[in-house]
This record gives C-alpha cells, structure tokens and sequence, in this order.
C-alpha cells in the first residue's frame, strides 16, 4: 500500500482539492480562499505569502497553508548554484512547494529536505510527472505528492489522464510512495469523484479556479473563457513565441484558448511578424490575439464565482454531506431522508424544483394544471431523475378539488390520465364538499379517516396561498388534531403553515406530527417559477407583510374557491385599491395597466407569514439540507434536555 502517513494531507484540508499554481493567474486571495501561488520574483512571492499569512490570520512563525509553486528551468536560468530565491520563500514558511517543468528538479528537491532538516520544518513537496519513470524517480527523492498529468507531447500519442493514472496507481500499489494527485481537465464533482474512486488521494484543478473573481485574468480572459467550448483550446508554442515567453524544455508546450494568434501561426507568417501582430493587438485593446491559459475543461464551466464556494460545491456536487436520516413513519412510507415536502404550489411549482427537493431527501410536489402540462411535467421530472419508464416517479400531484368538479365528468378524466403517469402520491385540497382533502378543521380529519387516505395535512391560517378563511393558528388546530385522531392505523399526521425553519420542523415533530409541509420557504428558490420581481417582493417582506383576502382573485380573474376560502398573500397596492372602496372595475383597471406598464407595485405575491423569516435566494437542494441539518441540531437540543 502507499503511504497515508503524517504527511497525507498538506495541510490539513478537509477536501482533497487543490488549486494549480498559475503564473498570470493565482493571486493570494485566491490561494487563500481555497487554502497555492503563482510562479513570481523573490520579493513579489515574499509579499505574496505574506498577505496570505494576514488573509488567512496565520500567527508569525506557523506555516502558511498554501504551496508555491516553481518551475525548474527558470530557476535554472536566473538564480545560482544554491538557489537564494527557493530558500528566501522557505524561510516564510509555505506549507507546500510545487516543481514543475525541469531537466533536473532532483537538486531542488534536495535543497528542500536539507532546508526540513535544518530548520525542523516539514515543508510538502509536489512534483508534476509525465510517465511512470519520472514517478519513480519523484519516489526515489523521497517527494510527498506526484501529480500526474501529460505535460509535454513527448510521446506521438500523449496518454489520458485516466491511463496515465492508473499506471503510477499501479506503480505504487505494492512498492508504495508517494501520494498521488490528478490533474488536467478536470472541471466538475463528479469528475473529481472518479478520479478519487479510481485511487487518486487528491485533485489540481487550475482552468476551474480561472472562473473566479479572485483570479488575476482580466475581464477580457474571463469573457474568453465563458465562450469557450470544448474545441476551444489547442497545445501550441506559438502564444509563447509572441508572448516572449520561450525558454521551456523540449517537448514542452502550452495549452491556451485558440484565437487569432494560431490563424497568424498557421498563415504562415514569420514569427517577426506575428510579434508586430500581436504588439499591435495589444496597443489599440483589441482582444482578438489574448493570451488565455486554459485547459480542455474551460468548455464545462458558464459563471464566475467566488474561489471559496467553488470549493464547497465542486466537493458537494457529487459528494452531498451525509445527511443524518430522520425516521418517521413518513419517510419510511415514502422512502425519504428527511419528514420534509415542497408543497404543491400553482404558478410557483417547477418540474426543477420537486425534483431537486426529492433528490436532495424530501418529497417534491408539482402544483395543479391541465391534463396535458401535467403530464409534460412529469415527463420533465422523470428525465431530471434519471427514472425509468414504467416505474414510479418519486414525487407528488396536486390537485384542487374544486377545478376538478368544475371542469372535470363525475369520473374525473384528468386525475386518471395523471395516475397513469405513476406519480408516488396526489394530494387533494380546497373543496366544499369533503371526502378526499387537505384538513383545516377536527371534523375535516375525521371525515378523511373515515376515507382510508394515507395522510392528513393539517393546515394554519398562517399558510400561504389559499384557505379556510378561519382556520385556527397551526398549534392549536394541530394539537385538537392530534387529541382526536386514533394513531394505531389512522393516517398520518403532516403540519403545514408559517413554518420556514428547522426549529419550527424540529418543535413539530416533537410535538408529534409525522412530516412537515412548506410552501413559502421553497419560493426563495432559483428553482421556483416565481419571476425576479415577485421574488425580489419576497426578499423584502417583512412579519407583517402579508394579508387574508379575496381581493387578489378577484383582479386575476382566479375565483370560484368554495365559500369560507380565501388566500394569503403580500399585501401591496391591490389591497390598498380595495382598502379605498374603489369598484371592482375600478380594481381591475388598475391591475391590467400595471401589467401592461411593467409596474411591480401590484403583483400576485401568494405566501405565507414566515416569509419574512427568509432574506435570501439559494437552491432548493440546499433549502432542504440546512432545513434538515437544522431540524436535526434542534432535536439533539432536546434530547439534551433529558439529562
């Protein structure tokens, strides 16, 4: 086996991932929001580490956790026999160094372990290799990390990176070694999930880190790399030749976004006149002959992000945190991790976010539509699942009951034609005559009992959306429920209304329902269909901001809810209109010019009284998990009670 020893991780890290030492490129703050730096001078490294050390809080005298980064060949060109520059950058205390692109690294390497010796320091040292013979040679030198990747076009075809890796797997397999780090491509999770899988004990990700505001590239380079398709780089010289930066080892050469720069190469041109060229471009701003590193993988990423939370969702896109299963009779009937469900929420629901929300653990709901949207729905939600035709499809339909009987025969046509699409559960809501809905009062859920359902949502008036215009306050309707309702084969018991955090689920469960349903918290979700106005509204409620009423039925156009219902919604100018005593007529004029003007101030904005208890937008996915991890922290909370 290979050795894991005290040097296994440098430093301590918590995810295997490593940010490539880029000349033109890294920047300290970079480097220290992954937690490595460019290629520079003495003095500029120097500062360069030193501001990391102030970045980082990292007291005087303890390493700096990140590696610096040297190529052989210019040490070998500008510094002396005992090289003052690596010296000169030990002394500040890096945690790792990094060579790359040398005849002979062997004597840095040495100068390394005799600086360790001396100074009872431990400095890491990474090399890059090309082939298994240089891998042996890396472990005969006593390196702590190989990186393996095709450097040059040494050989007529140049290895992948996965046969390249498994060759230095195997390598050191038996013999054991040094540890072994991937590189080039590798844009994604998942990839970096491969390659862990395969046997590597860690990744070097450099055209992923070009993608952040932290890079040095300027927003030219960055444009570049954002248009860039998988077809878009080529190993070349000449950006080097023009570039005036020769000098690399033979059969050394570089990987950049192809541009004008190889169209003059490929005329022909002398390399005289593709400088001029080039100097040329440079002068007037023309970004047509940029130089622009970058790997095959630049095709795989869209969007600048923050260097930082690109490290958290590289790691959590393919490895999601272990989720700490909550078991209840809900999620054993269901097959979930966490007692959680996304509503169904009409002109809020997205086949994106009740798959996101089921895959993530919960149970997802799309919210009622016609037939044939829905089934269009479903088919979306299926494909984004990965689920096979003819097997169930982890999420829930619902429906209103009173569409349903208005524009639907006695055998209801539309909700047998959804069954047939094999959703794991419907759920029925907001009709006058009972026997198959949402539960709002005792006598609602002793009627549902007496039907066989599977569960009972009780619902507060502090839902948003539509209601019972005087249902009580969620707790005390919940408790009148759980007082009544017989546990021993009844149905289960869900609660929904105003609950938007994990310590509202985690006090709910406590009390003894078997799940949680929200709606409004999953409206703060890019997943959501709500537009940008609608959720910029949501950002700014406050406790306070929403109202009872019927007055937004009756500018869009959306009645006919059974008597006693109305919906809860953020309350605007539309209220203000009714509030003044001005007509119907008058109400609906108002609502469609705004419309037509593009003016927010009256927007349909259903949502429920916690939507003040939210301030920002994030992914459903992630909505879910810090609901769960939250609701989980709150219930050890009480269990420390007991004591």
């Amino acid at each position: 086996m290979r050795n894991s020893g005290v040097n296994a991780v440098p430093p301590d890290i918590k995810t295997p991932i490593i940010s490539a030492p880029m000349a033109f490129a890294s920047t300290p703050e970079l480097a220290a929001a992954v937690t490595a730096a460019g290629y520079h001078s003495t003095q500029v490294l120097k500062e360069q580490i030193q501001k990391i050390r102030a970045s980082l809080d990292i007291p005087t005298g303890e390493p700096v956790p990140v590696a610096i980064g040297f190529l052989g060949w210019i040490l070998d060109r500008t510094e002396s026999s005992d090289d003052p520059r690596l010296l000169a950058v030990l002394d500040e205390n890096p945690a790792a160094v990094w060579f790359a692109f040398g005849v002979d690294l062997d004597k840095y390497i040495d100068q390394v372990h005799a600086y360790n010796k001396r100074t009872g320091r431990n400095t890491f040292i990474f090399v890059i290799i090309s082939s298994v013979e240089d891998a042996r040679r890396a472990a005969f030198k006593g390196v702590d990390a190989v990186e393996t990747r095709l450097v040059g076009m040494e050989v007529p075809t140049p290895l992948p990176l996965f046969v390249l890796l498994q060759a230095i797997l195997r390598e050191f397999q038996t013999k054991g070694g040094p540890l072994v780090v991937a590189a080039g491509g590798i844009s994604t999770g998942a990839q970096i999930a491969s390659l862990l899988t395969m046997g590597a004990d860690g990744v070097v990700l450099g055209t992923r880190f070009l993608f952040t505001p932290e890079c040095e590239y300027s927003a030219a380079k960055k444009q570049a790399l954002i248009k860039a398709d998988l077809k878009s780089t080529v190993r070349a010289m000449a950006f080097d030749e023009v570039n005036r930066s020769n000098g690399w080892p033979p059969n050394c050469d570089g990987r950049a976004i192809s541009n004008k720069v190889i169209e003059d190469y490929k005329a022909g041109l002398s390399i005289d006149e593709r400088i001029a060229k080039f100097d040329e471009s440079s002068r007037n701003g023309d970004e047509s002959r940029l130089v622009v590193w970058a790997g095959v993988g630049s095709g795989l990423t869209n969007e600048i992000m923050g260097a930082g939370g690109l490290v958290l969702t590289l790691f959590e896109h393919f490895f999601e945190p272990t989720m700490i299963p909550l078991n209840s009779p809900l999620t054993k009937r269901l097959n979930i991790s966490t007692p959680i469900i996304c509503a169904p929420m009409a002109f809020a629901s997205t086949p994106e976010l009740a798959a996101e929300v089921t895959a993530a653990g919960g149970f997802g709901f799309l919210g009622f539509d016609s037939t044939q949207t829905l089934r269009e729905k479903i088919h979306r939600v299926r494909t984004n699942l990965n689920i096979a035709p003819g097997e169930p499809v982890p999420i829930g339909i619902g429906f209103i009951g009173w569409i349903l009987e208005m524009t639907e025969s006695s055998d209801d046509p539309r909700l047998l034609a959804i069954l047939d699409e094999i959703p794991t559960a419907v759920w029925f809501a907001l009709d006058a005559d009972w026997d198959k809905y949402v539960d709002q009062s005792v006598e609602d859920v002793r009627r549902a009992v007496k039907k066989n359902v599977d569960a009972v949502v009780v619902q507060g008036i502090e839902a948003g959306g539509h209601g019972k215009a005087d249902a009580p306050p969620l707790l005390v309707l919940l408790q009148a429920v759980l007082n009544d309702i017989q546990f021993n084969g009844g149905p289960l018991v869900l609660a929904a209304g105003g609950i938007s955090t994990g310590a509202h689920i985690a006090s709910l469960l406590t009390m003894g329902v078997d799940g949680v349903v929200l709606g409004t918290r999953f409206l703060f979700t890019p997943e959501c269909a709500y537009s940008a106005a609608q959720k910029m509204a949501l950002l700014q409620a406050d406790l306070g901001a929403t109202v009872r009423t019927l007055a937004y039925d009756d500018v869009g156009r959306t009645n006919g809810w059974p008597e006693g219902f109305d919906g809860r919604a953020i309350s605007n100018e539309v209220m203000n209109d009714f509030n003044s005593g001005l007509s119907l007529e008058a109400r609906i004029e108002k609502f469609d010019e705004s419309a037509r003007n593009g003016d927010d101030s009256r927007l349909v904005i259903w949502a429920g009284v916690g939507v003040g208890l939210t301030s920002e937008i994030e992914g459903a996915a992630d909505v879910l998990r810090d609901l769960h991890e939250e609701t989980v922290s709150h219930l050890n909370r009480v269990t420390g009670l007991l004591a």
